[in-house]
Protein backbone atom coordinates (compact mmCIF):
# COMPACT_ATOMS: atom_id res chain seq x y z
CA UNK A 1 0.00 0.00 0.00
CA UNK A 2 1.45 3.51 -1.02
CA UNK A 3 1.83 5.84 1.87
CA UNK A 4 0.12 9.49 1.36
CA UNK A 5 2.41 12.53 1.19
CA UNK A 6 2.77 14.48 3.85
CA UNK A 7 2.44 17.33 1.91
CA UNK A 8 -0.24 20.03 0.63
CA UNK A 9 -0.53 21.57 -2.87
CA UNK A 10 1.22 24.92 -3.11
CA UNK A 11 -1.52 25.56 -5.22
CA UNK A 12 -4.47 24.77 -2.77
CA UNK A 13 -2.26 26.76 0.17
CA UNK A 14 -2.29 29.78 -1.84
CA UNK A 15 -5.98 29.89 -2.89
CA UNK A 16 -6.83 29.31 0.85
CA UNK A 17 -4.31 32.12 1.84
CA UNK A 18 -6.24 35.38 0.64
CA UNK A 19 -6.87 38.76 2.14
CA UNK A 20 -9.96 39.95 2.63
CA UNK A 21 -11.93 43.33 2.22
CA UNK A 22 -14.49 45.17 4.87
CA UNK A 23 -17.23 46.84 2.57
CA UNK A 24 -20.15 48.73 3.94
CA UNK A 25 -23.71 47.11 3.94
CA UNK A 26 -26.30 48.84 2.45
CA UNK A 27 -30.20 48.53 3.96
CA UNK A 28 -32.25 51.05 2.08
CA UNK A 29 -32.60 54.22 0.90
CA UNK A 30 -33.07 57.92 1.50
CA UNK A 31 -34.35 60.43 0.35
CA UNK A 32 -33.60 64.02 0.69
CA UNK A 33 -35.34 66.76 0.12
CA UNK A 34 -35.53 67.31 -3.48
CA UNK A 35 -32.71 65.21 -4.17
CA UNK A 36 -31.76 61.73 -5.82
CA UNK A 37 -32.29 58.84 -3.69
CA UNK A 38 -28.91 57.45 -1.52
CA UNK A 39 -28.21 54.44 -0.40
CA UNK A 40 -28.39 53.99 3.20
CA UNK A 41 -25.18 52.51 5.08
CA UNK A 42 -25.58 49.70 7.84
CA UNK A 43 -24.61 51.06 11.07
CA UNK A 44 -24.24 47.35 12.60
CA UNK A 45 -23.25 45.41 9.93
CA UNK A 46 -20.58 44.72 7.84
CA UNK A 47 -19.32 42.63 4.81
CA UNK A 48 -16.34 40.59 4.43
CA UNK A 49 -15.20 39.91 0.93
CA UNK A 50 -12.45 37.67 -0.78
CA UNK A 51 -10.44 40.29 -1.72
CA UNK A 52 -8.71 37.67 -4.65
CA UNK A 53 -11.73 37.49 -6.06
CA UNK A 54 -14.64 39.67 -4.95
CA UNK A 55 -16.86 37.57 -3.70
CA UNK A 56 -18.96 38.02 -0.34
CA UNK A 57 -17.55 35.77 2.27
CA UNK A 58 -20.35 37.20 5.30
CA UNK A 59 -22.14 39.66 6.46
CA UNK A 60 -21.08 40.08 10.38
CA UNK A 61 -21.55 42.62 12.93
CA UNK A 62 -19.83 45.92 12.93
CA UNK A 63 -17.65 44.83 15.87
CA UNK A 64 -16.93 41.51 14.47
CA UNK A 65 -13.05 40.53 14.75
CA UNK A 66 -11.86 39.32 11.66
CA UNK A 67 -9.07 36.57 11.30
CA UNK A 68 -7.92 36.00 7.84
CA UNK A 69 -6.26 32.33 7.47
CA UNK A 70 -3.08 33.07 7.00
CA UNK A 71 -2.88 34.74 10.58
CA UNK A 72 -4.96 31.25 12.17
CA UNK A 73 -2.52 29.35 10.30
CA UNK A 74 0.26 30.96 11.84
CA UNK A 75 -1.35 31.43 15.22
CA UNK A 76 -1.85 28.01 15.50
CA UNK A 77 2.17 27.23 14.84
CA UNK A 78 2.85 29.55 17.49
CA UNK A 79 0.82 27.45 19.92
CA UNK A 80 1.72 23.71 18.52
CA UNK A 81 6.05 25.00 19.95
CA UNK A 82 4.15 26.14 23.05
CA UNK A 83 2.08 22.76 23.39
CA UNK A 84 5.40 21.04 22.53
CA UNK A 85 8.58 22.96 23.86
CA UNK A 86 11.80 21.99 22.32
CA UNK A 87 10.94 21.19 18.51
CA UNK A 88 11.13 23.66 16.16
CA UNK A 89 8.61 25.71 14.14
CA UNK A 90 10.14 25.74 11.05
CA UNK A 91 9.86 22.14 10.59
CA UNK A 92 6.37 21.86 11.19
CA UNK A 93 4.54 20.62 8.43
CA UNK A 94 1.15 21.61 6.91
CA UNK A 95 -0.45 17.97 5.92
CA UNK A 96 -3.86 18.82 4.86
CA UNK A 97 -6.37 21.86 3.80
CA UNK A 98 -10.03 21.09 3.93
CA UNK A 99 -12.49 23.82 2.99
CA UNK A 100 -15.80 23.78 0.53
CA UNK A 101 -15.74 25.74 -2.83
CA UNK A 102 -17.34 28.83 -1.02
CA UNK A 103 -13.89 29.33 1.04
CA UNK A 104 -16.02 30.51 4.02
CA UNK A 105 -14.17 28.34 5.89
CA UNK A 106 -11.20 26.26 6.70
CA UNK A 107 -9.07 23.37 8.47
CA UNK A 108 -5.58 23.47 8.76
CA UNK A 109 -3.60 20.27 9.96
CA UNK A 110 -0.39 20.92 11.22
CA UNK A 111 2.20 18.00 12.57
CA UNK A 112 6.07 18.05 13.55
CA UNK A 113 7.27 14.86 12.37
CA UNK A 114 9.66 14.47 15.19
CA UNK A 115 6.97 14.53 18.29
CA UNK A 116 5.78 10.76 18.23
CA UNK A 117 2.94 9.63 20.99
CA UNK A 118 3.82 6.74 23.08
CA UNK A 119 1.43 4.84 20.91
CA UNK A 120 3.61 1.42 20.32
CA UNK A 121 6.48 1.94 18.07
CA UNK A 122 5.27 0.39 14.91
CA UNK A 123 2.10 2.33 15.21
CA UNK A 124 4.03 5.73 14.25
CA UNK A 125 1.16 8.28 15.59
CA UNK A 126 1.75 11.47 15.77
CA UNK A 127 -0.22 14.39 17.63
CA UNK A 128 -1.11 17.33 15.40
CA UNK A 129 -3.28 20.32 15.66
CA UNK A 130 -6.16 21.41 13.90
CA UNK A 131 -6.85 25.43 13.27
CA UNK A 132 -10.12 25.77 12.07
CA UNK A 133 -11.24 29.76 10.68
CA UNK A 134 -14.61 30.94 9.47
CA UNK A 135 -15.99 33.90 8.08
CA UNK A 136 -19.49 32.68 7.82
CA UNK A 137 -20.19 32.87 12.14
CA UNK A 138 -20.62 28.91 12.14
CA UNK A 139 -17.33 28.04 14.00
CA UNK A 140 -15.00 30.91 15.57
CA UNK A 141 -11.52 30.47 15.39
CA UNK A 142 -10.33 27.36 17.25
CA UNK A 143 -7.64 24.97 17.77
CA UNK A 144 -7.90 21.43 18.37
CA UNK A 145 -5.20 18.54 18.94
CA UNK A 146 -5.40 15.14 17.06
CA UNK A 147 -3.80 12.15 16.37
CA UNK A 148 -2.55 11.08 12.86
CA UNK A 149 -1.01 8.02 11.07
CA UNK A 150 2.95 9.32 9.71
CA UNK A 151 2.37 6.17 7.29
CA UNK A 152 -1.12 7.12 5.85
CA UNK A 153 -2.04 10.57 7.05
CA UNK A 154 -5.43 9.29 8.83
CA UNK A 155 -6.27 11.75 11.02
CA UNK A 156 -8.37 11.63 14.35
CA UNK A 157 -10.08 13.76 16.89
CA UNK A 158 -12.24 12.78 19.89
CA UNK A 159 -14.85 13.28 21.78
CA UNK A 160 -14.78 16.16 24.92
CA UNK A 161 -16.72 13.66 26.84
CA UNK A 162 -13.27 11.56 26.83
CA UNK A 163 -10.60 14.64 26.44
CA UNK A 164 -11.30 18.14 26.03
CA UNK A 165 -8.66 19.00 23.70
CA UNK A 166 -10.18 22.20 22.04
CA UNK A 167 -9.50 25.45 22.47
CA UNK A 168 -11.40 28.65 21.47
CA UNK A 169 -9.29 31.39 20.55
CA UNK A 170 -10.43 34.78 22.08
CA UNK A 171 -9.00 38.04 20.37
CA UNK A 172 -6.22 39.92 22.17
CA UNK A 173 -5.56 37.11 24.93
CA UNK A 174 -2.29 35.13 24.98
CA UNK A 175 -3.03 31.29 24.62
CA UNK A 176 -0.69 29.04 27.14
CA UNK A 177 -1.22 25.46 26.70
CA UNK A 178 1.78 23.98 27.87
CA UNK A 179 -0.24 22.74 30.80
CA UNK A 180 -2.13 20.61 28.35
CA UNK A 181 0.96 18.78 27.00
CA UNK A 182 1.40 15.84 29.82
CA UNK A 183 -2.44 15.14 29.54
CA UNK A 184 -1.81 14.97 25.62
CA UNK A 185 0.58 11.80 26.55
CA UNK A 186 -1.35 10.51 29.62
CA UNK A 187 -4.05 9.96 27.16
CA UNK A 188 -1.95 8.61 24.52
CA UNK A 189 -1.21 5.65 26.39
CA UNK A 190 -5.32 4.97 26.73
CA UNK A 191 -5.51 5.03 23.04
CA UNK A 192 -2.85 2.95 22.50
CA UNK A 193 -4.90 0.07 25.04
CA UNK A 194 -7.91 1.17 22.60
CA UNK A 195 -5.73 0.48 19.49
CA UNK A 196 -4.25 -3.06 21.26
CA UNK A 197 -8.15 -4.24 21.97
CA UNK A 198 -9.41 -3.63 18.17
CA UNK A 199 -6.37 -5.50 16.72
CA UNK A 200 -7.59 -8.39 19.36
CA UNK A 201 -10.94 -8.58 18.11
CA UNK A 202 -11.17 -11.09 14.62
CA UNK A 203 -13.88 -10.07 12.14
CA UNK A 204 -14.52 -11.67 8.72
CA UNK A 205 -15.09 -9.82 5.49
CA UNK A 206 -18.82 -9.95 5.53
CA UNK A 207 -18.24 -7.52 8.52
CA UNK A 208 -16.56 -4.44 7.36
CA UNK A 209 -18.81 -2.67 5.32
CA UNK A 210 -21.99 -2.79 8.00
CA UNK A 211 -19.20 -1.79 10.80
CA UNK A 212 -18.17 0.67 9.21
CA UNK A 213 -21.73 2.45 8.50
CA UNK A 214 -21.89 2.16 11.99
CA UNK A 215 -18.65 3.48 12.81
CA UNK A 216 -19.33 6.77 10.70
CA UNK A 217 -23.09 6.97 11.87
CA UNK A 218 -24.12 6.62 8.08
CA UNK A 219 -27.88 7.50 8.06
CA UNK A 220 -29.41 4.12 7.18
CA UNK A 221 -32.94 5.17 7.50
CA UNK A 222 -36.04 4.41 5.29
CA UNK A 223 -35.83 7.33 2.77
CA UNK A 224 -38.76 9.35 0.83
CA UNK A 225 -39.46 7.68 -2.27
CA UNK A 226 -37.68 10.38 -4.43
CA UNK A 227 -34.93 10.14 -2.11
CA UNK A 228 -34.85 6.45 -2.54
CA UNK A 229 -32.35 6.44 -5.46
CA UNK A 230 -29.66 8.86 -3.83
CA UNK A 231 -29.26 7.08 -0.56
CA UNK A 232 -28.65 3.63 -2.64
CA UNK A 233 -25.87 5.00 -5.23
CA UNK A 234 -24.14 6.87 -1.85
CA UNK A 235 -24.49 3.22 0.35
CA UNK A 236 -22.77 1.77 -3.45
CA UNK A 237 -20.07 4.29 -3.51
CA UNK A 238 -19.31 3.67 0.28
CA UNK A 239 -19.49 -0.08 -0.63
CA UNK A 240 -17.65 0.18 -3.28
CA UNK A 241 -14.89 1.67 -1.46
CA UNK A 242 -14.46 -0.56 1.42
CA UNK A 243 -14.32 -3.48 -0.71
CA UNK A 244 -11.61 -2.19 -2.87
CA UNK A 245 -9.35 -0.13 0.26
CA UNK A 246 -9.73 -3.07 2.47
CA UNK A 247 -7.58 -4.86 0.85
CA UNK A 248 -4.79 -2.84 0.94
CA UNK A 249 -5.06 -2.46 4.93
CA UNK A 250 -5.72 -6.35 4.95
CA UNK A 251 -2.05 -7.47 3.85
CA UNK A 252 -0.52 -4.96 6.75
CA UNK A 253 -2.86 -4.90 9.52
CA UNK A 254 -5.06 -8.13 9.02
CA UNK A 255 -8.64 -8.87 9.56
CA UNK A 256 -9.87 -7.19 13.20
CA UNK A 257 -11.77 -4.28 14.68
CA UNK A 258 -8.54 -1.94 14.39
CA UNK A 259 -8.19 -2.61 10.64
CA UNK A 260 -11.70 -1.47 10.44
CA UNK A 261 -11.21 1.55 12.54
CA UNK A 262 -7.95 2.77 10.18
CA UNK A 263 -10.29 1.48 7.08
CA UNK A 264 -12.91 4.63 8.85
CA UNK A 265 -10.41 7.39 10.08
CA UNK A 266 -9.08 7.09 6.39
CA UNK A 267 -12.39 7.73 4.62
CA UNK A 268 -13.04 10.09 6.65
CA UNK A 269 -9.14 11.87 6.16
CA UNK A 270 -9.24 11.48 2.73
CA UNK A 271 -12.89 12.48 1.32
CA UNK A 272 -11.81 14.88 -0.29
CA UNK A 273 -10.43 13.03 -2.93
CA UNK A 274 -12.81 10.12 -2.66
CA UNK A 275 -16.18 11.89 -2.27
CA UNK A 276 -18.07 9.36 -1.09
CA UNK A 277 -19.38 10.73 2.45
CA UNK A 278 -22.30 12.87 2.32
CA UNK A 279 -23.02 16.06 3.93
CA UNK A 280 -19.11 15.68 4.59
CA UNK A 281 -18.01 19.58 4.78
CA UNK A 282 -21.09 20.41 7.17
CA UNK A 283 -19.99 17.80 9.67
CA UNK A 284 -16.32 17.60 9.03
CA UNK A 285 -15.52 17.83 12.73
CA UNK A 286 -18.37 15.18 14.06
CA UNK A 287 -16.74 13.00 11.12
CA UNK A 288 -13.16 13.32 12.18
CA UNK A 289 -14.83 12.10 15.95
CA UNK A 290 -16.81 9.24 15.06
CA UNK A 291 -14.22 6.27 14.99
CA UNK A 292 -12.39 7.63 18.27
CA UNK A 293 -16.11 7.71 19.73
CA UNK A 294 -17.23 4.29 18.59
CA UNK A 295 -13.44 2.93 19.58
CA UNK A 296 -14.32 4.12 23.07
CA UNK A 297 -17.95 2.42 22.79
CA UNK A 298 -16.90 -0.70 20.77
CA UNK A 299 -13.68 -1.82 23.42
CA UNK A 300 -15.94 -1.39 26.21
CA UNK A 301 -18.30 -3.77 24.38
CA UNK A 302 -16.23 -6.34 23.60
CA UNK A 303 -14.95 -6.80 27.37
CA UNK A 304 -18.13 -7.89 28.16
CA UNK A 305 -18.80 -12.23 28.06
CA UNK A 306 -22.03 -12.38 26.27
CA UNK A 307 -20.96 -9.71 23.59
CA UNK A 308 -22.37 -10.84 20.23
CA UNK A 309 -20.90 -9.01 16.79
CA UNK A 310 -23.51 -10.53 14.52
CA UNK A 311 -26.11 -9.03 17.49
CA UNK A 312 -24.69 -5.72 17.26
CA UNK A 313 -24.57 -5.86 13.49
CA UNK A 314 -28.03 -7.33 12.82
CA UNK A 315 -30.16 -4.24 12.62
CA UNK A 316 -27.77 -2.60 10.93
CA UNK A 317 -27.29 -4.74 7.98
CA UNK A 318 -31.05 -4.71 8.16
CA UNK A 319 -31.30 -1.31 6.93
CA UNK A 320 -28.41 -1.94 5.05
CA UNK A 321 -30.05 -4.78 2.64
CA UNK A 322 -33.60 -3.07 2.86
CA UNK A 323 -31.54 -0.38 0.98
CA UNK A 324 -28.41 -1.69 -0.79
CA UNK A 325 -28.10 -5.18 -1.19
CA UNK A 326 -24.36 -6.10 -1.08
CA UNK A 327 -22.77 -8.02 -4.31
Amino acid sequence: MTHKEFKTSVNRLNEILFDVDVRPVYVGYIFPDKKAPQLMQSKKHKAIVNSSNGKLLSIVSKNYRITTNREALEMGKEVFVQLFPGYSKDKLTLFKVIAPKSLTSVNFDITHPEVFLNIREQENWLPFLRITNSFNRRQALALEIGFVHKLWANSVLFDPKNIDLQFSCISNKPIRLTDKTDEIYAFSEKFRDWCDLLKSYPLSMESFFPLLCMILCINLEAPAPKQFRHKKETLNKIHTWVKHQIRNYQEILGMNAYTAFILSTDLVSHNSQYNVLPGYYVNIRSYFTRPTTWMVKFTRNIRQNDFSLEEYLSSTIQKINAIHKPD
